[in-house]
């Protein structure tokens, strides 16, 4: 089993969970995010897209 497989799936969520508390801020997928009404409420940045 190649263990940097793993360990590259595990590590990067866990470094952005770590900067969500450092910054306060959530994470949420775009499903979420399109249900959103009122966006202009918020202040949200994207992140990546296809």
């Amino acid at each position: 089993m190649e263990g940097t497989v793993v360990s590259d799936s595990v590590n990067l969520p866990s470094r952005i969970e770590g900067l969500c508390k450092m910054y306060g801020a959530s994470v949420i997928g775009e499903d979420k995010f399109t249900r959103i009404e009122s966006r202009d409420k918020y202040e949200y940045r994207i992140l990546d897209s296809k």
